[in-house]
């Protein structure tokens, strides 16, 4: 009986230190991941917030949305009008319809 709760108390740390670990280097790598895309496309507001999904789920990739006036600034500082940007490794697509937007690395 002994042995059993040993093992059930190493089992059951061994898991809760694993997430917590990848819950931090999730915190961390989300916050380098929007760092990264605001100083690429708007280092000077720092818009860019959202959604993140780490490199084992595809290439890092950053889903968000931004209201209309942020929207109109980003496209007009970055002479957008459609389709998608590529600079330094990162993609970032803005669509029109909701303002939604794209950002993955390449």
């Amino acid at each position: 009986m002994c042995k059993t709760k040993s093992k059930v108390l190493r089992v059951g740390s061994l898991a809760l230190i694993s997430v917590l670990l990848l819950g931090l280097v999730y915190i961390y790598q989300r916050s380098r991941f929007i760092q990264k895309t605001n100083a690429l496309f708007d280092p000077k507001e720092k818009a860019f917030t959202g959604i993140f999904l780490p490199w084992p789920i595809g290439h890092p990739s950053l889903f968000g949305g931004l209201d209309p006036k942020t929207d109109s600034r980003i496209r007009a500082s970055l002479g957008y009008d459609s389709g998608s940007i590529n600079t330094n490794g990162m993609t970032l697509t803005i669509y029109a319809s909701d303002g939604t937007f794209f950002v993955h690395a390449n």
